[in-house]
């Protein structure tokens, strides 16, 4: 891992911010969104390892502002910044705190102490500059969907697949909901890493959880699973429906996310298409997941 972090920072001005944020989910580039809250105003940080790739990064980023200037939307010009990893690490970790995501399944960031109640499964994860701290309201519904699952269904012969796993928070949250074994895979070989030091960190063994790096499109398991959670954006579910219902047992479940409200009829319609029928939605500010079983 490289020693300095170059940061892009844009902030959105006006119009359609969930148009704005799709733009850039699209463009596949790295970035987390903030909300400062006392200038009342939302951020976009978006990452390079190296000033060559920063350089890229702002000239896509530029592209992206003069297409979304046609739709009335305005962002800011993006402000480098250049940090230390170790800086970066500590400075980020003062927006995370302990998350209750249902009554029983909590979120403890690594930095912190918390005394776990009754009942209560936790969750330790240090993200680093993974996706997956549980802040996201993605995130959130898929750990909820697992939590209902394991509520409603004797768990501890199921399989899980954690299909872009970035962080292994859902992973995580899977074994100590009681699911029998875990395969996760990422196509960005950091968030491999960081899902291997988050099962360690949380006492996890390889023949309980594993991780791979791969892409959805072309990754092979030797066998089907009970449940498929797939939090990716619509525009990849979509195009690989087929593959996720290869890799789902009969009588599985499939939780997607990643999925913007206004492409979430889309993508349903999708896999409606190939036999799937949605038993719940939920939708948290912009965004919509679903859980789906065939008919």
């Amino acid at each position: 891992m490289k020693e300095k972090l170059y940061c892009l920072k844009i902030s959105f001005i006006s119009g359609d911010m969930d148009c704005a944020e799709k733009a850039f989910i699209e463009s596949e580039l790295k970035f987390s969104t903030w909300l400062d809250v006392e200038r009342k105003s939302i951020e976009h940080i978006f990452y390079a390892d190296d000033p060559k790739s920063a350089v890229e990064t702002a000239l896509k980023i530029n592209i992206i502002g003069k297409d979304l200037r046609k739709k009335n939307i305005r962002i800011s010009k993006p402000k480098l910044e250049v940090l230390k990893k170790e800086d970066w690490a500590e400075a980020w970790k003062k927006h995370f705190k302990v998350q209750h995501v249902t009554r029983r399944v909590v979120i403890k960031p690594s930095w912190l102490k918390y005394t776990a109640k009754k009942g209560e499964v936790i969750i330790e994860i240090d993200p680093g500059m993974s996706f997956g701290t549980g802040k996201h309201a993605t995130t959130r519904f898929c750990l909820k969907m697992l939590d209902r699952i394991a509520k409603e269904t004797d768990v501890s012969k199921m399989t899980v697949l954690d299909a872009g796993c970035g962080s292994g928070i859902l992973s995580i949250g899977a074994v100590r909901l009681g699911f029998s074994k875990i395969t996760a895979f990422d196509f960005d070989p950091e968030s491999v890493v960081i899902a291997k030091e988050n099962f360690d960190i949380n006492k996890i063994s390889r023949s309980k959880a594993s991780v791979a790096d791969a892409e959805l499109s072309m990754f092979k398991a030797p066998e089907k699973f009970d449940i498929v959670v797939a939090n990716i954006i619509s525009d990849i579910l979509i195009v690989n429906c087929e593959k996720l219902d290869s890799l789902l047992r009969p009588d599985g479940y499939l939780v997607l996310a990643g999925i913007l409200s206004t492409d979430y009829s889309k993508v349903r319609k999708a896999f409606k298409s190939i036999g799937f029928k949605e038993i719940h939605k939920s939708s948290e500010n912009e965004w919509t997941g679903g859980m789906f079983r065939r008919n």
